[in-house]
């Protein structure tokens, strides 16, 4: 449907260009103690993708709000674990879906 390809889009971009190197040091100095493993980082970054096109694709109010929140989370994600592995098959599954009957 058109709207999954726009959260789709707006998901891909903030997947292209996370936020500057100097958040990105300043999100790292946090703590430097934790350091998630790579599966632990695949899973919440893959889920912050899927709730950010679910719920930009939701009929509820609150829908809209929570893709932006996802987005802006799963940008953050990115500046701290740039080699996080993006699962694409979910963008596939929801890009091919067939818009529905209005």
């Amino acid at each position: 449907s058109a709207a999954a390809a726009a959260n789709a889009a707006v998901v891909a971009k903030a997947m292209a260009s996370p936020t500057s190197s100097a958040s990105a040091t300043s999100l790292s100095m946090l703590d430097d103690d934790f350091k998630p493993s790579a599966a632990i980082v695949e899973v919440l970054i893959n889920f912050l993708i899927r709730v950010a096109l679910i719920a930009g694709d939701s009929k509820e109010p609150t829908g809209p709000a929570l893709s932006e929140r996802c987005v802006t989370l799963l940008t953050s994600g990115l500046t701290v674990w740039p080699e996080a592995n993006i699962k694409y098959t979910f963008f596939e599954k929801q890009l091919a879906q067939p818009a529905p009957d209005k």
